[in-house]
């Protein structure tokens, strides 16, 4: 039995989990910025978390805070003294004060406020106007110069002014961080369970970006996502007890709510109805499905090992088209005849296991390298290039530009917008290879041009050919 409220402080949870950016999915710590701050910080306890928190908020980014206890921490810095009391309030986060109680104990220590002054001071710093704002930084002054004198009392008091309007409450930074650590130990020492229910929250969010980001981090620690199967899946992601030998593994298995366009009634109609033994065939979802959603499953690859009873079609399409005679349906829902990139791409919101797609067409890099003359691209190793390298699964033509859709080695898709100049690109194909040598990546889009500027792109192969 697991007790969440006394988790023992491991080392290996802050290095595995916090160092290595793998926090998608953790309380707090899910965002870009909470994973540089973890990058950069390399946080080793509970306290450290702490100060991610308090780091981690607009106002004190947007002030460079985090850029000075980043430089503190790693010894490129030192902390700037002010004054004996200060210092120390101050020395567990390198003189700076993330925190509001730190403001506060600073105004009790140095200035002689009591503390319900020194609470007051710090809602007073919200609108920084007014008398009763003026009477507090007068008191502090007057007060602080008996301890020190009048230009360390007013700096200091800039400081106050400073942190208070930014500062995070410590008290909501602890028990923030506990639960952020919490996410982290279970994430460490149960991965499948943890990225099972992970995956299932997030597969209904609008916004899928995370749900890709936890499917990644799943397989590239090593833990297998099997595609959906009517059959196999249930409506959430599940742990597909698997025997190999003498021994069982347990992938996940990807949950029936995580296929795009599947509607709660119709699915619940299909689970409700499935026989103990599962489907057989596919006339035995007749009755219990309609066009759309057998559209839908067949895009998601959930009815690929199963066929009709007394016929030969096995391409998706004619599954389909039997499907609607057998149903009397005139609805209208179109598939790919052959498994393809673009339906997995609908159905799922990725390429489920794109390393296959690339071995290939990943030898072809020889040719692409032999062809050139450019001796910046003779430059590169073999994975330098082909990890920007793509396969297109999808093209948008919007009123003002064109995008390709390419889907990378790493598993991530990123978009390619089509200048004028390099419209050619556009006859390229779904399927088709692309390559080149990045100019700018930024969040999803990418820029592909040599050294010299031209958009030096070759078409490989048709990977689904």
């Amino acid at each position: 039995m697991i007790d969440i409220y006394d988790l023992p402080q491991e080392e290996a949870v802050y290095r595995n989990i916090f160092w290595n950016d793998r926090t998608t999915g953790i309380f707090q710590f899910s965002s870009n910025n909470a994973k540089h701050l973890c990058r950069q910080i390399k946080p080793k306890s509970i306290y450290d978390l702490a100060v991610i928190n308090a780091l981690n908020r607009p106002a004190i980014l947007d002030a460079g805070v985090d850029q000075d206890y980043i430089a503190c921490r790693q010894g490129l810095q030192q902390p700037k003294k002010i004054h004996p009391i200060v210092d120390k309030i101050s020395a567990p986060t390198y003189g700076l004060m993330p925190f509001q109680e730190q403001v506060m104990e600073v105004c009790i220590q140095f200035a002689n406020f009591t503390y319900p002054e020194a609470d007051a001071l710090r809602k007073a710093m919200k609108h920084k106007s007014g008398e009763e704002f003026e009477a507090y930084r007068t008191k502090f002054v007057e007060n602080a110069i008996k301890k020190s004198n009048q230009s360390t009392a007013e700096y200091v008091w800039n400081l106050v002014e400073k942190f208070s309007g930014y500062g995070f409450s410590i008290c909501h930074a602890i028990p923030y961080s506990y639960l952020g650590y919490t996410c982290a130990y279970l994430k460490y020492h149960y991965a499948s369970e943890f990225y099972t229910a992970n995956l299932t929250e997030e597969c209904s969010q609008q916004d899928r970006e995370r749900f890709v980001d936890l499917i990644r981090e799943a397989q590239a620690g090593g833990i297998e996502i099997l595609s959906p199967h009517i059959n196999h899946s249930h409506v959430e992601f599940n742990l597909d007890k698997t025997q190999h030998g003498n021994y069982y593994v347990y992938p996940i298995r990807f949950g029936l709510c995580g296929v795009k366009g599947l509607g709660e009634k119709g699915l619940n109609k299909i689970l409700e109805n499935k026989p103990k033994d599962g489907f057989l065939n596919l006339n035995s979802l007749i009755k219990v499905c309609d066009v759309k959603t057998f559209a839908c499953l067949l895009r998601a690859g959930a009815l690929d090992d199963l066929s009709f009873e007394n016929s030969t079609c096995s391409g998706r399409r004619e599954k389909l088209t039997l499907f609607k005679e057998l149903k009397k349906s005139k609805a209208k829902a179109e598939v790919h005849n052959a498994p393809s990139l673009a339906d997995e791409q609908e159905a799922l919101g990725l390429i489920l296991n794109p390393k296959s797609l690339f071995d290939k067409y990943i030898n072809k890099f020889e040719e692409l390298k032999d062809e050139t003359t450019d001796p910046s691209l003779k430059k590169l190793n073999k994975f330098d290039l082909i990890g920007i390298a793509g396969i297109i699964i999808q093209k948008q033509h919007a009123a003002n530009y064109k995008t390709l859709h390419v889907l990378a080695q790493t598993g991530f898709v990123f978009k390619i917008y089509i200048g004028e100049k390099h419209l050619g690109i556009w006859n390229l194909s779904v399927g088709d290879g692309i390559a080149g040598i990045v100019m700018f990546l930024e969040d999803d889009r990418i820029t592909i041009n040599d050294s010299k500027g031209r958009c030096y792109l070759k078409r490989i192969e048709d990977v689904n050919k």
